[in-house]
């Protein structure tokens, strides 16, 4: 139970050391891959969604896991980034080193380790998820990872790892068709106004436009 311990601490401590020095740092091949998803979202102002941060360990242990996301703060504002059950799909304890979401400088932050245990996770899943409210009523925004290290169980950071980035359109809302008054007559609830929008024909009480 002690080395088991002094080892989570010590990866613990490497992942902490990665994610504020930089240095050289052992690499372990791979093909893990992390990615936003939905890859693309279609909304419109005023909209909030929610966007995965997604792990595809490919078979090789996964310990501990950091990223920057970057976005256009013109037109999307970070709402929270929450932890996923990527690191603890197991069961196992995890710390969260970093959980931050800064708007000001278009970015969110995120890092996670294992504790307690001396293996990683091999399987695929949600790392965190971060709502976003859209702001600006129209055109692209990408969603893009940066600053990545996934490591082992031994520190060592995982290396080649695919990066795939998300894409917001934020689509202009179109305005209604003008209301039509095309008939009117009285029924049991008292209802004397059809209206049109477009082709779609619905009646309702007419003190409602008055």
């Amino acid at each position: 139970m002690a080395k088991t311990r002094k080892n989570a601490v010590t990866v613990i401590s490497s992942v902490i050391l990665l994610l504020h020095i930089s240095g050289i740092v052992v690499g372990v091949a791979s093909a893990s891959a992390i990615c936003v998803e939905p890859s693309h979202v279609i909304v419109s102002s005023g909209d909030t969604f929610t966007v995965n941060i997604t792990v595809a360990p490919e078979g090789t242990e996964v310990y501990g896991a950091q990223y920057v996301l970057y976005f256009d703060n013109r037109l999307l504002r970070a709402q929270t980034q929450n932890e996923g059950p990527f690191l603890s799909q197991d069961g196992a304890s995890t710390i969260i080193l970093i959980n931050h979401c800064d708007n000001t400088h278009c970015k969110t932050e995120y890092a996670e380790a294992r504790a307690g245990v001396s293996y990683g996770v091999n399987n695929r899943s949600v790392l965190a998820t971060i709502d976003f409210e859209v702001i600006g009523d129209s055109g692209t925004c990408e969603l893009h990872l940066d600053k990545v290290i996934l490591v082992d169980p031994d520190a060592n950071k995982i290396s080649n790892v695919t990066i795939n980035k998300g894409l917001v359109e934020i689509a202009e809302e179109h305005a209604k068709p003008d209301l039509v008054i095309i008939d009117k007559w009285l029924n049991s609830d008292n209802c004397t106004i059809c209206y049109m929008y477009g082709e779609a024909l619905n009646c309702c009480c007419e003190q409602e436009y008055e």
